[in-house]
């Protein structure tokens, strides 16, 4: 498969599914609606195959909508200590996923830990050792995975080499994170559910029971 194809056929499917009203999870707490989040997600999906040219930058249109939509994030932080924590859940998102970038190079010789999905699951179980809300961690993990492929794209750039800040690939990897948050975040909440009806049911008590 082509790069950006993966991307855009990963976010069209998740804009439709917000399109039916799925992931209201992610919703809550923003000024945003399901049919925002879809037109977002159409958007970067589209953008994702175009490039912009500025001097020594190639900087891909997704990544820069991509990078916009996380700066609005932060700025509607009405807490400094919630912004503290969100820079810490991208850093350290972003120095996981960077490490193994490193470790574990994109080659066939690794076929065994394939990197389209190891890179996005340390970037979102990197996120979730910070917060476990789903908005939160979505962001942190999307803005990290980004960070970590655009540097470890252009740690051996030379001093007059074009400098790429995103590209299709990295956009994969983008739109696998997306998917992997949003299917942990479900995993959770389920687990949650499991723990919570497991507890009303605890052997030796009836219901009504005030002991």
């Amino acid at each position: 498969m082509n790069p950006g194809v993966y991307s855009f056929m990963i976010l069209t499917v998740i804009g439709i599914l917000f399109l039916t009203g799925w992931g209201t999870r992610f919703v809550l707490g923003t000024r945003l609606r399901n049919l925002h989040w879809a037109g977002l997600l159409f958007g970067v999906a589209i953008a994702a195959f175009f490039d912009l040219r500025i001097a020594k930058f190639l900087i891909n249109s997704g990544t820069l909508i991509i990078f916009a939509l996380m700066a609005l994030y932060v700025i509607s932080f009405k807490r400094p200590g919630y912004m503290l924590q969100f820079l810490l859940a991208v850093v350290t998102s972003a120095a996981c996923s960077f490490t193994m970038m490193l470790l574990v190079p994109h080659d066939p010789a690794f076929y065994l830990l394939e990197s389209q999905y190891l890179y996005p699951a340390v970037a979102v179980l990197a996120s979730y050792l910070i917060s476990r809300e789903p908005l939160f961690c979505l962001n942190a993990s999307v803005t990290g995975i980004l960070l970590a492929g655009i540097f470890h794209d252009n740690r051996l750039a030379v001093h007059d080499s074009v400098l790429r800040i995103g590209g299709p690939e990295l956009m994969d990897l983008t739109a696998t994170v997306l998917m992997m948050s949003m299917a942990a975040d479900g995993f959770v909440f389920l687990w949650g559910m499991v723990l919570a009806r497991l507890s009303r049911r605890q052997p030796g008590k009836l219901e009504g029971d005030p002991t």
